[in-house]
């Protein structure tokens, strides 16, 4: 299986003359898996590692993708504060009986 597996990428390589490997694959679908927000442990895993830094070092990630995961989370760390500072309106408002 592995080799008829390995005969169709290389079809498709040549296809589309760009250089493809079956590793290719699997690593373009555990980048896809940790985007999606997967964590890390679950791929490991799905990719059968017997250590998590095998598949830390083995995911690859450009300037670009660090700064998307960033700014998410900068956004939903800013949200979370409006959220706690309107709870904490509301609690003083219901105890004190004024804003």
């Amino acid at each position: 299986m592995r080799c008829i597996y390995s005969y169709v990428v290389l079809l498709y390589s040549i296809l589309i003359n760009v250089d493809i490997h079956p590793h290719t694959f699997r690593h373009s679908f555990a980048i896809h898996l940790v985007r999606s927000g997967l964590d890390l442990r679950r791929v490991q895993q799905l990719l059968g590692h017997s250590n998590l830094n095998t598949t830390s070092t083995y995911l690859r990630f450009k300037t670009a993708d660090l700064l998307v995961t960033y700014n998410r989370i900068e956004f939903d760390a800013k949200r979370i504060l409006m959220y706690l500072s309107i709870a904490t309106l509301f609690l003083h408002h219901l105890f004190n009986g004024s804003l």
